[in-house]
């Protein structure tokens, strides 16, 4: 998705997989003669190494993911850290049972608990559609690459041959996140323990559904426009907010979003800026604070649509945002990553507001207004300060901004 603007797993000590080890290992995408299509098996068992980039912080850790898709069961249980600063993650989804429950990630007592609507998504699906990038060295092996746009999110899965079905990584990237989940194990073969989609004690409350009628006009928000939003971010526990512009021209195959955070606890000030220009195949992302960089990245073939997930995004109903207008509430499910998007009720092309969430954050952007044409051509310029830059690929990739719309 060009709307890269908007988002994660482990280290085993005696891997020392991310940050400047990985950039290492990594060298420029080989094209290659197209691979078998990877088809990982929904239900599995995989123990993960994590790194998580968010704009001048760096998380690493450990924990399981594990999916019986049959019984409509998921559990992602992860530990994070990042100095002596400590997070969990625990994300409980039943399907079964139409819930799903999160516990804090300071304090593992409080529960949050939300309503699942129909059946589980598959968390390879998405893999279908996806394209074919080419070749990376990853760990001193040349890794397949396949990469799928959504929503503001880029996924990206390594695979290696002749092992096409199992994941080597996965990564989640947005604009100021990015998030990569290294497959220290992936068992599909084998029975699930039961205990680990067991329900926490701390986990009691119920929710209430949204309001569900008949599905309403399918949304088809257009490629070309130009936004202005208002963000609100919560990563563990870390909580940004701010205010921010976003901007497609489709036909010229542009997307730039820039956006001004502030953290609500330490009041450091941030701005970061993500500009796709697939007319020159190449990305630049800056991060302005304390230390100011920008970096750029190769990008291939055509920019994505950015709003074509809400063709086969589920609608889970309807209700009121809080100025009272009503809205239509829709959910896309791909690679560990949910992008709920709301649109007016009384004008389903017109978004307002989008959520994307993964298992440790949580990013809401509220559009205070969208129009329905590109930006200026001279909003697409690339930076003085990313002109002499050398082009990186990077293995991880992610992007982040949001605000005050409740879609839970």
């Amino acid at each position: 998705c060009c709307c890269c603007c908007c988002f994660f797993l482990f280290l085993f000590a005696e891997r020392k997989m991310f940050g400047k080890a990985v950039l290492a290992v990594i060298v420029a995408v080989v094209v290659a003669q197209t691979p078998p299509r990877p088809n990982p098996s929904n239900t599995f068992y995989a123990q993960l190494g994590v790194e998580s980039h968010e704009h001048d912080a760096a998380f690493f850790g450990e924990g399981l993911w594990a999916i019986d898709h049959g019984a409509g069961k998921g559990i992602q249980d992860y530990r994070l850290r990042s100095g002596l600063r400590e997070v969990f993650v625990f994300q409980l989804e039943r399907y079964d049972l139409k819930e799903a429950f999160e516990l804090d990630s300071i304090d593992r007592n409080e529960c949050r608990e939300r309503v699942l609507n129909g059946t589980m998504p598959g968390a390879w699906d998405w893999i279908k559609s996806a394209s074919y990038i080419g070749q990376d060295i990853f760990r001193h092996a040349t890794v397949d690459l396949w990469e799928a746009r959504f929503g503001g999110v880029e996924l990206r899965m390594g695979v290696l041959a002749p092992e096409y079905n199992i994941p080597v990584f996965l990564s989640q990237r947005g604009n100021g996140f990015d998030t990569t989940f290294e497959f220290h194990k992936f068992d599909n073969t084998s029975s699930i323990d039961p205990k680990h989609f067991d329900i926490p004690p701390q986990c009691q409350k119920q929710t209430k559904p949204l309001k569900r009628v008949g599905d309403p006009t399918r949304p088809n928000v257009p490629e070309n426009f130009e936004a202005e939003f208002e963000v609100r971010l919560d990563r563990g526990g870390h909580q940004l907010e701010g205010r921010g512009f976003m901007g497609q021209d489709f036909s010229n195959q542009k997307f730039r979003e820039d956006a001004e955070i502030d953290d609500i606890h330490s009041h450091e000030h941030h701005r970061v800026m993500l500009l796709a220009r697939f007319d020159l195949l190449k990305e630049y992302e800056m991060n302005v604070g304390e230390h100011s960089e920008c970096h750029v990245s190769p990008l291939s073939g055509k920019m994505p649509e950015t709003w074509a997930f809400l063709k086969t995004a589920k609608f889970v109903g309807t209700r009121k945002d809080h100025h009272g207008t009503n809205i239509d509430v829709y959910e896309y499910v791909a690679g560990g990553v949910n992008v709920t998007c709301a649109v007016d009720s009384a004008d389903v092309n017109r978004p307002v507001g989008l959520l994307r969430k993964s298992s440790h954050m949580e990013e809401e952007l509220y559009f205070v207004r969208f129009e329905a044409h590109a930006p200026n051509s001279t909003f697409f310029d690339v930076p003085h300060e990313c002109q002499n830059n050398t082009v990186r690929m990077s293995l991880t990739h992610t992007k982040v901004e949001q605000v005050k719309l409740d879609l839970n």
